[in-house]
């Protein structure tokens, strides 16, 4: 599915602010269709499956939850639930990112989260050497 560029801007970033002048604009380069299934897995199934799906995870996992998203539902007890649903995950590093949007990459706490990716990619690669 293809969502036009302005429903886009609306959906993937958060309030005025939280990004630069070049946005949502500048974002469109990495515009992809989205399936219709994953569409209608957000709201139909996944919040049946993600338990399930999540204490299957044995991989290390860093999570974000943007403030201001607007595909998912948005507060600290579900970034807790979901970090907890990662019972067999190596490690967990789950947070709310405050003061950004869905596209975290293209506000202004994009190369701070950049930069927690990396580093909790460093930690890990040592851990397990």
């Amino acid at each position: 599915m293809e969502l036009p560029a302005a429903i886009k801007g609306e959906v993937m970033f958060g309030p005025p602010g939280s990004f630069g002048p070049d946005m949502p604009g500048a974002s469109h380069v990495a515009d992809a269709p989205v399936p219709r299934t994953e569409i209608l897995d957000i709201v139909t199934t996944w919040h049946y499956d993600v338990a399930d799906v999540a204490s299957r995870i044995k991989a290390p996992i860093h999570y974000r939850q943007a403030e201001h998203d607007r595909l998912w539902i948005v507060d600290e007890g579900e970034v807790r639930g979901f970090a907890a649903a990662l019972s067999a995950s190596a490690r967990v590093d789950a947070a709310m990112l405050r003061d950004t949007g869905h596209c975290i990459d293209f506000h202004t706490l994009g190369p701070s989260l950049q930069v927690q990716q990396l580093a909790f990619a460093m930690q890990c690669a040592v851990q397990h050497g």
